[in-house]
């Protein structure tokens, strides 16, 4: 049997292999294979998945709200599919109920026993949509946050960064190197919480001021052009701007929301680097 190479993002080469072979072996969109490479053969291995549940038990007992914001997403980021809260205190439900509903995909709560559970959890095969999505909604909180409500675009991305990580977490998405991926997603979630924190603390705009943001928006148009290309070659040009906004002398009192945007903007390039030369094989 003979198949043809084709050309996958950079240098990333694909092969569609036997549909027969895959209804045999009941593999559907998402499962893993193994390969093992013996001279100039590619011997492929079905790998086997674990169908246990991860489970664990989470004493929330004099638990702040943003404590439990952060335990839940980690539990959630790392995999587990069963959380049972001990000591859940009244005040602190409703902010459960949020957190579950907003940002946990397919993760349903007993209010009877207080368990949070994976019950339909979305397809992990559309992993790359849900990136290139995180990627298309940040660069609209960008370029629109000073004027428009992205307080649910936000909430968005915060969502698919969780559900992304889980991914991660779980194996179920082949990528070269998840540790670019894992902080390049926190960098981009990162920057959107910022946007949202700055325009709810807004002052009157400088044209020293505008004429930074504008420059955050360039950095944000080549990140999302490098993303949508798999090439480092427009990153090369937010080092050069982010020079020329450092010898921009800013002392407006907006001043610290907007560099510290540009600086995030700037440090993000970093991991989407690395993983694009990851991704593409290349030194």
């Amino acid at each position: 049997m003979i198949r043809k190479l084709i050309k996958q993002g950079g240098y990333g080469l694909t092969v569609y292999v036997p549909q027969k072979w895959v209804k045999n072996n009941q593999l559907k969109p998402g499962d893993e294979i193994e390969f093992e490479e013996d001279k100039d053969r590619l011997i492929i291995h079905i790998r086997k998945k674990s169908k246990i549940k991860k489970e664990l038990q989470i004493d929330l007992k004099n638990q702040v709200e943003s404590s439990i914001r952060t335990i839940l997403a980690n539990t959630y980021r790392s995999g587990y599919d069963k959380i049972k809260l001990l000591n859940l205190e009244d005040k602190d439900k409703k902010e459960v109920l949020k957190i579950v509903e907003k940002y946990m995909l397919g993760f349903e709560i007993d209010k009877n026993k207080w368990e949070i559970e994976s019950i339909s959890e979305p397809s992990y095969e559309n992993f790359e949509n849900l990136l290139q999505r995180v990627f298309y909604d940040l660069s609209y909180v960008v370029k629109n946050f000073i004027t428009e409500d992205i307080e649910e675009k936000v909430a968005s991305i915060q969502k698919y960064d969780n559900f992304l990580k889980r991914a991660i977490s779980k194996n179920l998405f082949n990528t070269t190197n998840s540790v670019f991926l894992w902080q390049l997603l926190s960098d981009l979630n990162q920057i959107s919480r910022l946007c949202l924190h700055f325009k709810s603390d807004l002052k009157k705009l400088t044209p020293i001021d505008k004429e930074i943001l504008n420059k955050c928006i360039e950095m944000m148009d080549l990140l999302v052009e490098a993303y949508l290309k798999k090439g480092i070659e427009p990153l090369k040009n937010i080092h050069k701007i982010d020079k020329e906004i450092l010898k921009i002398k800013n002392k407006s009192e907006n001043h610290k929301h907007i560099n510290m945007i540009a600086r995030l903007i700037y440090i993000s390039n970093s991991p989407l680097m690395g993983w694009i030369m990851e991704e593409n094989n290349i030194s």
